[in-house]
């Protein structure tokens, strides 16, 4: 699974795999004053984290006011990461804090962000801590957040037949479900099945918006090969 977000890209000690469906979002509930300062703040900032010389992550982050409480998003284009909830948003003596938190994953791996200074300039400085490491960090004023299409995401019509399938496992008598992929044609077929790795997927293995197993389900499917993905127990 995904045990870290931002530093996943680029740094050899942290890997990435298939997540967690989604991110856990919250919000933290703010005076009526500071409300009103983190309203008047600008709300689309372009940001960089330098991960090492030479090596660093590029987002951008947008916020809004809900019935008084402030919240956030977050895009990563290098990740395919698009407009993933922030945590814990929230303005202090005109500091910026905001937080990823991958859903199930224990807080040395929750990426936290802070910056001094938004109110007052178009440029900021902070950190990025993250696994008790400490990252320099910028965000920018900028006037749009970011587009970010995912052209990887199979489209129909396609030229093979997908099936729901279901089964029970007749050793611990677990009830399974997922989709069977079939190449035209009477066969008989090769056949893949993709399993997931550690952590809760679903047959997709989706990760962030992207469904990885759906490419992989589509293209192999595509070269004459049958391919059963199927969601994890539970």
């Amino acid at each position: 699974m995904i045990k870290h977000i931002l530093l996943g890209i680029g740094v050899t000690t942290l890997t990435m795999g298939c997540g967690p469906k989604k991110n856990s979002s919250t919000s933290v509930e703010v005076p009526q004053e500071q409300s009103k300062s983190l309203a008047d703040m600008h709300k689309h900032w372009k940001g960089s984290t330098t991960l090492k010389e030479g090596v660093f992550i590029e987002f951008t982050v947008s916020f809004s006011m809900s019935d008084g409480v402030p919240q956030g998003t977050i895009s990563i284009p290098k990740q395919l990461i698009k407009d993933l909830p922030l945590s814990d948003v929230r303005l202090e003596d005109g500091k910026l804090f905001f937080v990823i938190k991958p859903t199930g994953s224990p807080e040395i791996s929750w990426a936290k962000y802070s910056f001094d200074g938004v109110l007052d300039n178009q440029q900021v400085s902070g950190f990025l801590e993250q696994a008790g490491r400490k990252f320099a960090s910028s965000l920018s004023q900028t006037d749009a957040p970011i587009v970010l299409n995912r052209p990887q995401t199979p489209k129909g019509p396609f030229p093979y037949t997908a099936k729901e399938v279901a089964y029970t496992n007749p050793t611990d008598q677990a009830n399974l479900a997922g989709t069977l992929t079939i190449p035209p044609g009477d066969g008989p077929h090769p056949v893949v099945l993709l399993i997931s790795g550690s952590g809760s997927q679903d047959r997709d293995c989706t990760t962030l918006g992207h469904k990885p197993f759906w490419v992989i389900a589509d293209h192999l499917t595509r070269q004459g090969v049958a391919v059963l993905r199927v969601d994890d127990r539970g």
